[in-house]
């Protein structure tokens, strides 16, 4: 048995010019999860990221955390996050421009629950049209074709005994999940949302064949006393 360890990046940076670098708490979360991979002798034998620059600050932390030497690192493109801009903009064509986004993200008294109201309902376009690529930079159907490639292509190398962390987005995570537990296409919104910063899903690779073991686990973080390091964003 192998098992696959599906972690999704630190807290980005969400409101800010560049989202893509992890904000100071998603730096943490990341030590966090890190320091808890040591204390429960979970010693991975590789560990994989996307390409995004999120994905690789996040596994350089978590590594400080798990004060590892040597642990072989390699980086696989299908593990990266769904094209979230494109989604909305081809729902919403006005908030394409970023001044218009921002200045609709303040005139919302609580900004976060209205993004992701909107990203929401972006979501379920985006699967509805299915194949469609003419308004998608990748459809949905090619973004769940690419997830499984990539979970497969991975488990495929893998032996008996290995334990694989992949650093990637909520995204993948959900996608994965909803394919290996046969759940239905419109469920990956609301999959998608529950996956927290550097939660870990835990897939076994058994007889050739994927299964969900763990999904969004954070106990790293629920051990913290404050409760504002638990963070989907």
């Amino acid at each position: 048995m192998a098992v696959i360890h599906l972690v999704r990046h630190g807290q980005a940076s969400f409101g800010k010019d560049d989202y893509d670098q992890l904000s100071d708490l998603g730096r943490t979360q990341a030590v966090l999860l890190g320091e808890w991979l040591r204390k429960i002798k979970r010693q991975p034998t590789h560990i994989v990221t996307g390409s995004l620059r999120r994905h690789k600050q996040t596994r350089d932390a978590l590594l400080d955390g798990f004060q590892a030497k040597s642990i072989e690192q390699s980086c696989d493109d299908g593990f990266n996050e769904i094209d979230h801009i494109g989604i909305i903009n081809a729902h919403r064509p006005e908030l394409a421009d970023p001044q218009v986004m921002r200045n609709w993200l303040e005139d919302h008294k609580e900004p976060i629950p209205a993004y992701f109201e909107l990203f929401t309902e972006a979501m379920k376009r985006w699967i509805v049209r299915g194949e469609n690529r003419d308004e998608y930079q990748e459809s949905w159907t090619d973004f769940k074709h690419r997830t499984l490639r990539a979970l497969n292509r991975l488990a495929n190398e893998m032996k008996p005994g290995d334990e694989t962390v992949v650093v990637t987005s909520g995204g993948p995570i959900a996608m994965i999940a909803l394919q290996l537990m046969n759940m239905q296409d419109h469920d990956f919104a609301l999959l998608n949302r529950q996956v927290i910063n550097t939660s870990v899903t835990s897939v076994i690779r058994r007889n050739d064949q994927n299964a969900i073991h763990r999904f969004n686990n954070y106990s790293h973080l629920e051990v913290v006393t404050d409760p504002g390091v638990i963070t989907a964003i």
